[in-house]
């Protein structure tokens, strides 16, 4: 079910409508992410309508799910909005956007073992998050499912919207991950 970036289905923009919004960013695919989330669906784990970010993943397709490999702006951030559920990797950026909408994004790092990234910083940015409350974490495709569940019964109330205090710790793991590397090499 491949759709154009710019053409957004309107199931996505109902507000009553049982979304899960899964983005991966702009640049790097991230298959295993988009396999387990597809599997889910394809396995009848997950009720809900499911829209696909997959970015540089031009030959994925699903029979499942909705794919689009780009969004515009808008429409990303529509999305965000609308979406009962978020998916995404650990970028700050996209768990930015979910917080500032209110949002509590399940969130599976990329990781060096996989060379999905260069380090495990996506690792490490993720735990901490998860610890303060502010993502539900998915380490392994196996998680998944049982994140998608926590997120979608976790109270909206509660969720740690604090951005700029998010932004501080993104700073300070930052620091601490350049100050270990600095220590490490010769």
């Amino acid at each position: 079910m491949a759709l154009s970036g710019a053409l957004i289905p309107t199931w996505c923009l109902r507000r009553s409508h049982r979304l899960i919004f899964l983005t991966v960013g702009n640049y790097n695919p991230f298959p295993r992410l988009v396999k387990a989330l597809d599997l889910l669906k394809a396995d009848g784990a997950i009720g809900e309508d499911v829209l696909l970010q997959v970015a540089n993943m031009p030959k994925f397709e699903s029979s499942v799910c909705r794919v689009v490999r780009f969004l515009p702006p808008e429409d990303y951030q529509r999305c965000i909005h609308e979406a009962s559920v978020i998916v995404c990797h650990a970028g700050a950026g996209n768990v930015a956007d979910a917080l500032r909408a209110g949002k509590l994004p399940v969130v599976m790092p990329r990781r060096k073992k996989y060379d999905e990234h260069v380090d495990d910083h996506q690792v490490e940015l993720a735990e901490i998050l998860a610890k303060d409350g502010r993502i539900v974490l998915a380490s392994e495709p196996d998680e998944l499912l049982g994140a998608i569940i926590k997120a979608r019964s976790h109270d909206r109330r509660s969720i740690p919207t604090n951005v700029p205090r998010m932004v501080q710790l993104v700073s300070q793991i930052l620091e601490e991950l350049s100050s270990r590397r600095t220590q490490v090499r010769p």
